[in-house]
């Protein structure tokens, strides 16, 4: 059976405040697939994981389980997890290609082998896919590989072998690292708007003046007697417009001081609710909560597979949970794509307008994972949907243990 690291890389957020406006915010995560067999290379993916930890966020990591979920098309779940990545490794050691199922078949000529279908996704996607060879481990050649993998022999590998790892891991987080697609900056974009703003408000202000005449009179009628009849002017003066707009803010000023003086208190208005208020909305079909220990969240999904971290997943159901390091106190809950419940009526892949219909304008938007995400204040903590750029639907939603 074939097991695989999922590290998703998310880009650094920055906040900024939401405009009054709804704004379809958001892209696919950048992602890096470790496909590998696990009676192969015992213990090397996962080694080989926290090292790369090092150099990318292990924040949304989740292990490919060998259970498939069952009543559906395994294929069809391996294709859809594949497909959430940008680079695959495929880990090749000494009993790769040597590997045999229980009837003493090749494990890789099989149509059900996890791994073949993993690096097949992937080749056909035409996403870099970076063989590295364990310990020694020959790469196969293309007489030795089924027809959906011959093109893996023509891949440039890579080597890890126990008595230089560090280095040789190294170089893999390095390869990594050109092949992952690069990020395009939003800062031209902000400039160029930026300037095409200040253009248009400085050609606004020189038109303003050029079609106002200098000191043009105007007819000033007496102040109000109420504000102070040194404010007064006789009916009929001729003023500048500068003395006038004087005039006028002094009289106006002295309005404000009189009834400042002379009016009740008014009554203070009532105070928004706290942004607090509104309770954590619960996730459809999960029984733990933020704040839960993570031996609880562990009795409670048994199913759910160790990340190496302490962190728990269940990719074939779209469920994560994070954990606080000091405390293991559950810190995050996120679903995703298979996920199919509802957060407070909203599912993946509804739109940014369903959200907004929902929950109101987000108190904050945040750059995810080169994307955006919409944040909300919910009984204490926060509440997070992550939107697609290009399909304007939700991609995952996160709850956050705010403390």
């Amino acid at each position: 059976m074939s097991s695989g690291y999922f590290l998703a890389l998310r880009w650094p957020i920055r906040w900024r405040r939401s405009s009054s406006c709804c704004r379809p915010l958001g892209t696919r995560m950048t992602g890096i697939f470790i496909n590998y067999r696990r009676d192969d290379a015992p213990g090397v993916a996962g080694r080989l994981y926290d090292h790369l930890a090092k150099s990318f966020s292990r924040r949304d990591l989740f292990i490919d389980v060998d259970a498939i979920k069952p009543g559906l098309d395994f294929v069809k779940q391996l294709d859809t997890q594949v497909s959430q990545c940008d680079v695959l490794l495929a880990l090749i050691g000494p009993l790769w290609l040597k590997a045999e199922d229980e009837q003493g078949a090749q494990r890789l000529q099989g149509d059900r082998d996890y791994v073949r279908i993993e690096i097949a996704v992937a080749l056909k996607r035409d996403i870099p896919v970076i063989p590295v060879l364990i310990n020694g481990a020959d790469m196969p050649v293309e007489a030795q590989l089924p027809e959906d993998l011959k093109s893996l022999s023509r891949r440039h590998a890579l080597e890890l072998r126990h008595t230089r790892f560090a280095a040789d891991a190294d170089a893999v987080a390095a390869a990594l690292k050109d092949a992952l697609p690069k990020r395009k900056s939003r800062w031209p974009y902000m400039a160029a708007a930026c300037l095409v703003a200040s253009i248009g408000l400085g050609s606004a202000l020189y038109l303003w003046r050029a079609q106002t005449p200098p000191d043009n009179p105007v007819k000033v009628p007496p102040a109000p007697a109420a504000a102070d009849n040194s404010a007064s002017q006789p009916a009929g003066q001729t003023l500048t417009l500068d003395d006038a707009k004087r005039k006028i803010a002094e009289a106006e000023r002295k309005i404000a001081e009189v009834e400042g003086k002379t009016s009740p208190p008014q009554p203070e208005a009532p105070s928004a609710p706290a942004p607090d208020a509104k309770p954590m909305p619960g996730i459809e079909g999960i029984t733990v909560a933020l704040g839960n220990p993570r031996d609880g969240v562990r009795q409670a999904y048994p199913q759910a597979a160790d990340s190496g971290s302490g962190d728990l997943s269940w990719p074939l159901d779209g469920i994560k949970f994070f954990f606080t390091k000091d405390d293991k106190v559950l810190r995050e809950i996120m679903v995703e794509a298979p996920f199919t419940g509802s957060v407070d009526g909203i599912k993946i892949g509804d739109t940014a307008e369903d959200v907004v219909a929902r929950r109101g304008q987000p108190y904050a938007v945040a750059d995810v994972y080169g994307g955006s995400g919409y944040l909300y204040h919910a009984g204490g903590n926060i509440l997070r949907y992550d939107l697609d750029d290009k399909t304007k639907k939700i991609t995952d939603i996160v709850q956050i243990l705010d403390r």
